[in-house]
C-alpha cells in the first residue's frame, strides 16, 4: 500500500534515479530561461547603451535602473531645445520635439512616478522569476508531487519570491528622471528623461541641471540665449 501524501516529510529525500518529464521539462525550462534573459539583455543593452557623445544630455532609459530599454536625449539648437525619446516599442517611441528656450518653466529632478505599466511588469517578471527560482530544486527533487518532491518548498519558494520582488521591483520603477516643463501654446506639458545615474539613490548630473537652469535663467533676463 503506497504512502499517504501526509506521511511525507517537508523536505524528502533526494532521488537521482528517477527522472519524469515533469523534471526534465521544468530544468529546460530554467536553461531556456537563462538563455532568453542573456541574449535579450545583451542585444537591448548593444543597442541602448551607447552613447552618441553629442547634445547636452544622452542617456539610456532603463526599466528598474538596470534594464536598458530606450534612450532620452536632450539637445539645444540655437534658440531652441530638442527632446528625443526612444523606447524598444514602436508605439512609445515619438519623434523629436522642439520647443523654444523661452518655453521652459522648470526643470529639476524627480523620482518617476509608480505607473500602472510599471506595476505590471512588476508583477509578471516577478511572477517568472518566483516559477524559475523554483524549478531549480528539480536537480534533486522529482518535481512530480511524489514521495521524492518538496512541492511545498516548492511553492513557497515561488509565490514568496514573486511577492517580495513585486514589491521591490515596484519601488525600483521610481527611477531619478531630469523633469522638464515647457509651456506650449495650447498648455503646459512636463516631460521626464534619464539621467545617467538615475537609480533611486543617485540623482546624479548635476552639470545637465546647471547647464538647463543656466539656459533659463538667460531666456527669463535677457530672452534667448545659447550654450
Amino acid at each position: 500500500m503506497a504512502n499517504n501524501s501526509t506521511d511525507k516529510p517537508l523536505w524528502p529525500a533526494a532521488d537521482f534515479d528517477y527522472w519524469p518529464i515533469t523534471r526534465v521539462s521544468a530544468l529546460a525550462i530554467d536553461v531556456v530561461l537563462i538563455v532568453a534573459v542573456v541574449v535579450t539583455f545583451v542585444l537591448q543593452y548593444r543597442k541602448w547603451n551607447r552613447s552618441s557623445g553629442l547634445g547636452l544630455s544622452d542617456c539610456a532609459f532603463k526599466w528598474w535602473g538596470f534594464w536598458p530599454c530606450g534612450r532620452d536625449k536632450l539637445f539645444v539648437d540655437d534658440d531652441n531645445i530638442v527632446i528625443s525619446q526612444e523606447r524598444c516599442c514602436a508605439c512609445i517611441s515619438q519623434e523629436p520635439l522642439t520647443f523654444p528656450q523661452s518655453s521652459i518653466l522648470s526643470i529639476d529632478v524627480v523620482h518617476r512616478p509608480v505607473l500602472f505599466a510599471g506595476l505590471g511588469w512588476a508583477f509578471l517578471v516577478s511572477c517568472v522569476l518566483g516559477i524559475w527560482l523554483h524549478f531549480w530544486p528539480c536537480i534533486w527533487w522529482t518535481c512530480d508531487w511524489g514521495p521524492h518532491d518538496g512541492e511545498g518548498i516548492r511553492g513557497g519558494i515561488w509565490f514568496v519570491t514573486w511577492g517580495v520582488m513585486t514589491i521591490v521591483l515596484s519601488f525600483l520603477t521610481r527611477t531619478a528622471a531630469l523633469r522638464i516643463i515647457v509651456q506650449t501654446s495650447s498648455k503646459t506639458k512636463e516631460y521626464l528623461l534619464s539621467l545617467a545615474d538615475g537609480s533611486c539613490y543617485k540623482i546624479g548630473n548635476s552639470q545637465v541641471i546647471e547647464e538647463m537652469n543656466a539656459i533659463k535663467e538667460a531666456c527669463t533676463t535677457g530672452g534667448g540665449g545659447t550654450l
